[in-house]
């Protein structure tokens, strides 16, 4: 039998790389900062995660026919504060391509550049100006010639393969595609860069936090919220050295807790007894979050009811691990 001379990595090579990564010495020195840790762990866990994990949900996709007017496009960019938009025909089961608005203002340049030489040319010459008022914005999409190509991609597709395709193709925004071929979500490849270096916010978006409100026993603000105001609202505190030094929202403290984005239904406790219950999650972001001041575990009694347990008498994260145990096991939306 031929030897096999190829290298493998050996068994546990990745628990092994996450263990070291999440470990302080022995003398108690963390050599790598929260964001260091956070992004390498983030690395070691964007090879398992597959398209639909990271995907905009169809429900959630901004798009446009091919026979929309210019202005109606126009109107979208505006409004979605997104540089590339889906096209469609007929329907979205359909995509045809996408937009990009850079590609419209090309389109718009070179129509009143024309349009503005042609009058100077009958004037007698001159220095050419824009005239945007000739513009014709009742025109379609489609009939402008500036949809470019789109990728399709299946939900089980590994995410650093889509990544990979992005880069090679140069094109950054991909349509999932369902068994049946339909429209299932979108991704781009900010989604998919974001999984690594976490949420990168840019001038158009917009600061999502609102009051928090009360649910009964229980409160609820969006991830956005700032740890300050929570801990008004609880009257505790909830820092934890070497865990939330680099945090600032609550998001951000589930996110630290967690070691990952958790998803709808999903259950943190924190060492203190605090309980968060993610109401709303996008693909990279925790967008509301119900809150609990003592740990919250469903009624036995089946009911639909939430039964309140003092908090834990301790922080330690043996507690915390198994008050973790202790919730119910519940699947991703």
């Amino acid at each position: 039998m031929a030897a096999n001379l190829g290298f493998t990595n050996p068994p546990g090579a990745r628990e092994t790389l996450e263990r070291a990564i999440s470990e302080v010495d022995e003398e108690g020195e963390d050599p790598l900062s929260a964001q260091e840790r956070t992004m390498m762990l983030n690395i070691l866990g964007f090879g398992s995660l597959k398209v639909s994990d990271i995907m905009v949900p169809r429900a959630d996709i901004i798009a446009i026919s091919e026979d929309e007017s210019i202005a109606s496009l126009l109107k979208v960019f505006a409004e979605a504060a997104h540089s590339r938009i889906p096209v469609f025909r007929s329907n979205l089961d359909n995509p045809i391509g996408m937009v990009h608005i850079r590609d419209v203002l090309a389109w718009a340049t070179a129509q009143a550049i024309s349009t503005a030489d042609h009058i100077e040319a009958q004037d007698g010459g001159g220095s050419a100006k824009l005239d945007l008022g000739c513009l014709d914005l009742g025109k379609t999409i489609g009939a402008i010639g500036v949809t470019r190509e789109i990728l399709f991609a299946p939900p089980s597709m590994p995410a650093v393969d889509l990544l990979s395709r992005m880069r090679t193709q140069q094109i950054h925004l991909a349509i999932v595609i369902d068994e049946f071929g339909g429209t299932d979500g979108l991704i781009s490849i900010e989604d998919l860069v974001e999984e690594i270096v976490g949420d990168i916010a840019d001038e158009h978006d917009t600061d999502e936090t609102t009051p928090i409100g009360t649910e009964g026993d229980a409160f609820v603000a969006v991830g956005r919220t700032p740890i300050a105001e929570v801990e008004q609202v609880l009257d505790q505190t909830l820092a934890i050295p070497g865990v939330t030094d680099d945090v600032d929202t609550l998001g951000g403290l589930i996110f630290a807790l967690a070691g990952f984005v958790p998803k709808r239904g999903h259950r943190v406790v924190h060492p203190h007894g605090v309980t968060f219950e993610v109401l709303e999650a996008g693909a990279r972001r925790i967008h509301k979050v119900r809150i609990y001041k003592q740990l919250a575990l469903p009624s036995p009694h089946g009911d639909g009811e939430t039964k309140l347990l003092p908090a834990p008498q301790n922080s330690s994260d043996s507690d915390s691990s198994a008050v973790n145990a202790a919730l119910p096991k519940t699947r991703a939306a």
